[in-house]
């Protein structure tokens, strides 16, 4: 799974606009549902021996289902990869831990999709 992390660059302050901006009225939401983000500690999957003594390689598409306190309450697999591998996805999305999806401000379910790609070989520990 690849985790991306943003930074924030300094800048100068902003100009003042020429005209006041107009304001939404109080309590205005457009319904949009932010992401869950995933929260430390990152678990990841192992590489099974098995995987590795057939040479597995591939992607795994996982639906993950979160509910309002961060917790994942169901997965669910769109790509199998076999060998043991998915067994060792479904026991680390068990226990991710993820800032809630929100919607106007408000803790909500919601449901997306994680791709696990395993390509040989995978890093020495401590990597």
């Amino acid at each position: 799974m690849a985790l991306w992390f943003a930074a924030a660059c300094a800048s100068a302050p902003p100009s003042a606009p020429s005209a006041p901006l107009p304001s939404a009225p109080t309590g205005a939401c457009d319904g949009s549902i932010s992401k869950p983000r995933l929260k430390p500690p990152y678990v990841f999957p192992r590489f099974t021996e098995q995987a590795r003594a057939k040479g597995v390689t591939g992607k795994a598409h996982v639906i993950i289902d979160v509910d309002s306190a961060g917790l994942v309450t169901g997965a669910r697999f769109d790509r199998l990869l076999g060998s043991g591998i998915d067994e060792s996805i479904l026991t680390a999305v068990r226990t991710m831990k993820f800032d809630p999806a929100m919607q106007c401000g408000r803790a909500v379910l919601s449901s997306f999709a994680i791709t696990f790609r395993f390509m040989g070989e995978p890093p020495a520990p401590g990597w």
